[in-house]
């Protein structure tokens, strides 16, 4: 046998392994924890068109930094908040929120109109996986973190098929 050859009986060495690709569920983990402990590099909060006081994931983020959502959120347009977000289906924007003198990243996601306040589904998923992937490629963001409270009824499965395999976490 020749030296260069390995033996077929001698031990082969394992592939490299690469992680899953995608979200991943993490248990217990409430979005603003992974927030504030910068588990996340932001998260991507869905924002209905039609709903005041913000509830799901906007409501929480918006109690927490004391109203700061509310106050972008031109959900009763004035001449003030022509700027604001609206949460219009497809609609994305950046928000950065202060809190004791840190900075935290909020992609705002305009899913449109719902049926009753407080009210999640899917549905609007579909419209907005390719610029939603396309904005957190932008962003250059490794880990989002996405709320079981903002998509209602959608498996992980079925979020990470829309998202077509972007990475990030899916947060209680």
């Amino acid at each position: 046998m020749s030296a260069n050859r390995p033996d077929s009986n001698s031990p082969k060495t394992p592939e490299p392994t690469h992680p899953p690709r995608g979200l991943r569920r993490m248990e217990g983990v409430s979005a603003e924890k992974a927030l504030f402990e910068g588990m996340s590099d932001g998260l991507v909060v869905a924002v209905p068109s039609n709903e005041a006081p913000l509830h799901g994931l906007a409501g929480i983020l918006d109690w927490r930094f004391r109203g700061q959502l509310s106050l972008f959120h031109a959900h009763n347009p004035t001449p003030d908040s022509r700027t604001g977000f609206r949460g219009s289906l497809g609609e994305l924007t950046l928000v950065p929120l202060q809190n004791r003198g840190k900075t935290y990243s909020v992609l705002l996601v305009g899913v449109g109109q719902i049926v009753k306040p407080g009210a999640r589904t899917s549905t609007a998923l579909s419209t907005l996986a390719c610029p939603l992937q396309n904005t957190l490629k932008g962003l250059g963001w490794k880990a989002p973190g996405f709320s079981c409270r903002d998509w209602g009824d959608i498996s992980l499965a079925q979020l990470n098929q829309a998202l077509d395999g972007q990475d990030g976490l899916l947060l209680d």
